[in-house]
Parts: C-alpha cells; structure tokens; sequence
C-alpha cells in the first residue's frame, strides 16, 4: 500500500529523492510541508534511501531546531554534528544537512524568530560558497512565506523547492487533550475532595499557648475550620504554626504523631496552591513532602493500611505538583513510587472508590512522563492504570465516575497514536470517547460533553489522515469530526452564557480553526468525492469559522497569524473553485476590520 502522503505527492516526492542522489554540493532545498506527521513519514522515507552517517554517499542527516535553545543557529547545530563525527565524515562525499523543527518558532517570541531569521541571513551572506555541504529545510508554508519576504538574499541561493500537499497538522501534540482528576464523591479524606475558600473564621492566636491542652485544642478548631472550607492563607499559616507548637510539646512515640504530621503536611500543600511565587511555592511543597515523610516514619512494622495509603497518597499529588513547579521529571518519578506504594495498601474490593482514584492519579502521572520523555512507554503505562480503575468501576453504580475514566481512556490513546499504531489507536479513543458520551450528556455533565466531544472530533480528525484510499470513509470520518466539534462549540456557547460563564478545558478558538481546516481539506483534497456546489459550501464554512476565530483574537500574535493565513487561504481558493461573485459573497460575511488584513494578500 503507498502511504497516502506519497500517493498524493508521489512525483514532488521522487524529484526531491533524485536531488539528493546527484552528489551535489552547496545546495540549499526547501521542502514545504504544512502536515508533520506527512513530513516525518517523508523523511523516514528518503532515510531508507540515504544512510544517517557521513561515510556513505548521499548521506541525510536530521537535525531538529532546538527552539528552547536561545542561539536557533543552524550552523551551530551542524557544526556540533560534525564535530561529534568528525572521523566519520568523507569530504568527497558532501552530506545533505535536513533541519526540522522549523515550526516550532511559530510558539516562540518575536525576537527569537528575528534571531533565527538573522542566521540564515548570514548563511546566505557569507557562508554559503564555501559551504562543504547541502542544507535541505523543511517549512510549514507560513515560514516559507516569512522567509521569503524576511530574508531574499537566502531564498535567492535555494537550488530546489519541494512543495507537498497537505493540510497542516490537525493537532499538535502539546494541543492534545490531557487527563482529567478523579474526585470520589463518597472520600472523606481532606486532598481527595477540592478545597474551596469560604469565610474565615476568628480563632485563638498560637502565640498565647501555655500547655499541651491547648495548643491540641486550638491545632483541632484551626483543622476544624480548614475541614469545612475556610483555607485563607491567613488560617493556613496560623493553623501550620499552632500545629509546630504542639509537636514540642508530644514526645517521640506519641501514636497522634502520624496524624498530625499528614494534617500539617496538607495545610502547607493547600498553602503551596495559593501561592504565586515559583519560589516560594516549591519551598510549600517541599515542606509538605518532609511532613508527609514524617508521618511515613512513625508508621510500625504493621502500618494501618488505610493511613499508610492515604499518606502514600498525598505523597503522590504533591511530588505531582512540584514537578509542574520545577519543569522537572525527577518529581514524577518520585510520585510514580509514591502512588504504586499506596496502591500495595488500598484493596480494590473493600476501598473501591479510592483504589479507582489512586490509579487515576498514577495514570495521569504517566501521561505527563510521557511528555517529558518515552512517550509509548509511558502511556502504555496510563493505559493499563485507567484499565484497571474501570474494571473496578461499575457504569450503572458510578456513571459519572465510568464515563471519565473512559475518556481519559480515550485521551491517552489518543496521544499514543502519535506515536505508534496510530489507526488502532485511534479507534480504540474513538470507542472510548463514544462510551463516555453515553453518561456525558448536555443535561448532566455539559462541561464533560463538550470536552469528550471535542477530543472525538480530533481523534475523527486524525484518524482520516489514514483511510485516503477510500474517499466515501475519508469523507464520513470527516464529517463525524465536523459533528463532534460543532456539539463542543454549541455547548460552549451555551455555558458562555451562564451568569457567571463557566469555562471548558479546551482551546475554543483552536476548535473553530480545527473545524474550518476539516471543511476546507473536504473542499480541496483529492480525494474529496465532493461536486462543485459542496466544495464552495465547504469553503464557505471554513472561511466563517476562522473569521470568528480571528473575531476572539489578539492581533500580531502566532495564533492570530496562523488563522487569518487559514482566512486567507480560503478566500483565495474559494476564488478558484467558484468565481468572482463566491469570492464576494464569502467576503461579505467577514468582519468588515479584516478586509484591510486580506485583500491586499490576495
């Protein structure tokens, strides 16, 4: 079977192979590629084709723009390559340099785009006739464009352009959905129910404590009023200060130890979440892991397996928070050890609902290692942890409960399909996310409704990259996606209007693109078994859903530019394929302020 981005792109394909078999030298090619999953599929390709090492003729070697690294100097990159396989490399045989990882800027600051745009400045400036190998640049088109009108003198020395066809990429991988929080509405224990700030109570001040009478008294009113919601930080400090009191008066041994070190250890995490200062939010939570430490510590040979695994617990969540403080994985693997120790001590049949919780916070830790680092492996790991949390859960007893799990389910298949086995993948997330709709209805969980429908739209989306080959199946899978997301946007609508709104956890902007992208490619691609009058349908309706993206907008932001590019490109076929009077009568629905932005880039 021919992979549908060469069946489409079959003859820009074999040009581009022939051009790095001439054994050419200074050569600057630019390959122009809007889909990264089409490219890498691309490059995995011509890699068969073109060894990854400089003693064989023709070599192709990747190199991915680092764009965290603050040079963006290509040369750099390549110059530490060659130094690293400096005996390796034949200079009769001139390599082929494919740098990748262009589109990533889109996300960096203007002045770090300026920078790297001032590097190929200076390639085509002074390095460039006596460069001792060939550059081949991979661009999304709105690079290609930034280029070209940013820097001439660079695009002037290009020696070949590759265009390839291909909608950009449905959804990055940072884009993707993440797993959401499992709350058991039956859990008494204090972190396993969301805390909210209510008023704040007048209690003793710790300062005027004479005994041990006390200062227990006055540490069990400051729990009592944190228990039933008033977490200010002004009772949290106060209640953390009587705690350290009484702890001088308790001796070593004292059986109330272990409780009160897990209550103080969970003040100071609460604290720790109001806090605004990176610093002073990792110095909370490391606090509170040497609490809950503590609290492990006085456990005997034969802990009490319910205070063990609600510790071990705690343990996990805030290690999980440090991580995402810190940047750091080193925490994630610290709250991995944490959740599979309380796991050991929570029984699925007796302590159910708490069991299903630790597992899902285990997954969820799973799939933010997956995004540090291997990815497959770790979301294999999610997978198997929101398995088991279903197979304990029952759909009839905990519907909620199911239907989350099962889209979270969804969610890490989903990201796995980035990775492996993407068509499987995608249907088991797309199973998924359809039995988590059978719970999640616009009348008892529209917030959850929206979300899963909008996951289902993307899954449909990325799921019709691969059934190319039969246009009637491209279609209907496209126009699931289109459905799904119109039941997202239709509900957030609705929530919108509340008083006060309430928010989803999806970019709705980002969705809107997401659909007019899905109707322009059933407007344009080949494959499209569409007549005429559909396709300007089509683009009609992808021309209104960027403008009311672009209606939401920041200008001169990369998202703004992406959208009124996508606007743009719309019009502009809607032109070839209907005419002067389709064009205008798209044009007529377009906020009247965009019109200055298009027409002149028509």
């Amino acid at each position: 079977m021919i992979p549908p981005e060469l069946y489409r792109n079959q003859q820009t394909y074999q040009q581009l192979a022939q051009a790095l078999s001439l054994g050419l030298r200074r050569q600057i090619w630019v390959a122009v590629c809007d889909n990264r999953y089409w490219r890498d599929r691309l490059i995995d390709r011509l890699a068969e084709q073109h060894p990854q090492t400089t003693t064989e003729e023709h070599a192709l070697i990747t190199i991915t723009l680092n764009p965290d690294n603050p040079e963006l100097n290509p040369l750099l990159a390549i110059s530490q390559w060659l130094k690293a396989h400096q005996q390796n490399v034949n200079p009769h045989k001139p390599p082929t340099f494919a740098l990748v990882g262009i589109e990533h800027l889109t996300l960096q600051s203007s002045q770090q785009q300026r920078r790297f745009l001032k590097h190929l400045k200076f390639i085509a400036d002074a390095y460039v006739p006596k460069m001792d190998f060939n550059l081949l640049l991979w661009l999304p088109r709105p690079w290609m464009n930034s280029i070209m009108e940013s820097v001439p003198a660079f695009w002037q020395w290009r020696t070949g352009l590759f265009e390839f066809q291909g909608e950009p990429t449905p959804v990055k991988l940072y884009d993707l959905p993440k797993p959401e929080r499992f709350f058991p509405a039956q859990d008494q224990q204090f972190f396993d129910r969301y805390f909210h700030t209510s008023e704040q109570q007048i209690l003793a001040s710790p300062t005027n404590i004479g005994s041990e009478e006390e200062a227990w008294n006055l540490s069990q009113q400051y729990r009592s009023a944190i228990h039933e919601g008033d977490t200010s930080v002004v009772t949290l400090e106060l209640a953390i200060e009587s705690y350290q009191q009484l702890f001088e008066y308790l001796p070593t041994g004292d059986r109330r130890l272990g409780d009160l070190y897990n209550d103080i250890g969970n003040f100071t995490w609460l604290l720790a979440r109001q806090e605004t200062d990176r610093t002073t939010k990792q110095q909370h939570l490391q606090q509170s892991i040497e609490y809950y430490q503590q609290a492990l510590a006085t456990v005997t040979e034969s802990p009490d397996a319910e205070f063990y695994a609600m510790v071990q617990n705690n343990l996990g969540a805030v290690y999980s928070d440090l991580a995402y403080t810190q940047g750091n994985v080193a925490p994630l693997q610290q709250a991995v050890q944490a959740y599979e120790a309380a796991l050991q001590h929570r029984s699925p049949e007796t302590d159910t609902l708490r069991y299903v919780s630790t597992q899902n916070n285990l997954g969820t830790v799973y799939w933010h290692l997956a995004q540090q680092e291997n990815a497959a492996q770790h979301l294999q790991g999610a997978i198997s942890c929101y398995k088991s949390a279903l197979s304990y859960l029952s759909k009839t007893d905990e519907p909620s409960n199911w239907a989350m799990m099962q889209n979270n389910l969804g969610t890490a298949y989903l990201n796995l399909s980035q990775h492996q086995d993407p068509v499987s993948c995608l249907q088991v997330a797309i199973a998924a996310y359809n039995a988590a709709l059978e719970f999640r209805t616009p009348e008892t969980n529209p917030v959850g409704c929206a979300s899963t429908h909008n996951n289902l739209g993307t899954s449909y989306w990325q799921l019709s990259v691969y059934v190319t080959e039969d246009s009637g199946q491209w279609q209907n899978i496209l126009d699931k996606a289109i459905a799904s997301y119109e039941v997202a946007l239709s509900l957030y609508h609705l929530l919108n209007q509340e008083q006060p709104a309430i928010a989803v956890d999806f970019d709705v902007l980002e969705t809107l693109n997401n659909k007019g992208l899905i109707h322009y490619q059933l407007a344009t691609e080949i494959v499209s078994p569409l007549e005429s009058d559909d396709k300007i349908q089509h683009l009609q309706d992808a021309i209104k859903a960027h403008s009311l993206s672009l209606s939401k907008q920041v200008e001169d932001t990369p998202a703004y530019e992406d959208s009124l590019s996508y606007l743009i490109g719309g019009v502009r076929t809607l032109y070839e394929q209907g005419g002067i009077v389709a064009q205008n009568q798209a044009l007529s629905e377009v906020p009247s302020y965009l019109l200055p932005k298009i027409l002149p880039r028509l």
